[in-house]
């Protein structure tokens, strides 16, 4: 009974985050396009990346995310394109993203850039509850066949930027997923939820950098939630990280460059709750290549 009531513990809390239509990734500061949409035009080149996060191995129904982006500048304009394509997964339920962005680039001063970007896309939510064994037969709140409801999604976000530091600020949808609200009103600011990102790179040595960072959760009368993050990368090749969440989680990262294009990263996400046996044993790989363009202003993306 007692692991029983602990499983039902973590199910619910996940489902709390998953309501929420946002993703929950470790590694997002090596490609902030997950989380930012205006971070796309920190690269002056063609970008893709790819994700898959497992979490909690071993256990039935566990949530899991993979997600695939692309975006690119075009040529002669301060324009930036993007897309996102993304999957998450928590027991009978899914929801599949589709977003594509533009962001505009302004040069501020020499090194400083600022990115103002708009989103949009669609949300597909799905539920198959046919293969749950549920205490009440014929319950309404699980129907017996497959559904799915799609519905528009639209955000905004800001970032500002430079060769050695970074700030973000994201609304990531401005429409409730009423697959999970029951009111009919779409449209709640109340709701909103607020991404704030800020990022700074010191430079240690000829050889070492040192990258610090932070991300703040926020909606309206919920607890603020923040990541802080330290990575450590010699000769731009390896990378070693760490981060803690307040959450009561950590995390170690561990990156690598190869054929100076493509970045191969993967983290291990452990907890030190007294439930951590229960939601540790979470990996999350990452995909970052890069293809190199000519003819283009060369600006450096921020990844720490």
């Amino acid at each position: 009974m007692r692991n029983f009531i602990v499983s039902v513990i973590i199910i619910l809390n996940c489902l709390l985050s998953f309501s929420q239509n946002q993703h929950f990734v470790t590694q997002y500061m090596i490609h902030q396009p997950i989380l930012n949409m205006a971070a796309i035009a920190a690269n002056d080149h063609i970008n893709v990346a790819g994700l898959h996060r497992q979490q909690w191995v071993g256990f039935e129904g566990a949530p899991k995310t993979s997600l695939f982006s692309i975006n690119a500048p075009i040529k002669s304009t301060k324009l930036h394109i993007g897309g996102i394509v993304a999957y998450d997964q928590i027991g009978a339920n899914a929801i599949t993203n589709v977003d594509l962005g533009i962001a505009y680039r302004m040069k501020l001063s020499r090194n400083l850039f600022l990115s103002l970007a708009l989103k949009g896309g669609m949300m597909n939510t799905a539920a198959d509850y046919s293969e749950l064994y549920l205490n009440t037969l014929n319950d309404p709140s699980f129907p017996e066949t497959a559904t799915n409801k799609i519905q528009p999604s639209f955000g905004f976000s800001t970032y500002l930027f430079s060769d050695n530091y970074y700030v973000g600020i994201a609304v990531p949808t401005f429409l409730n997923n009423t697959t999970f609200y029951d009111n009919e009103q779409r449209f709640t600011p109340k709701d909103f939820h607020y991404f704030l990102t800020g990022g700074y790179q010191f430079q240690l040595s000829k050889s070492f950098k040192l990258g610090v960072s932070t991300l703040l959760k926020g909606v309206i009368a919920a607890p603020l939630q923040a990541d802080f993050n330290a990575r450590l990368l010699y000769n731009d090749f390896i990378g070693l990280g760490l981060t803690y969440r307040t959450s009561n989680d950590l995390a170690a990262i561990f990156s690598i460059k190869a054929f100076n294009q493509l970045t191969i990263s993967y983290s291990y996400d452990f907890g030190m709750s007294e439930l951590s046996r229960h939601h540790s044993n979470t990996h999350e790989i990452m995909l970052v290549f890069d293809a190199p363009s000519r003819n283009l202003i060369p600006v450096t993306s921020p990844r720490f």
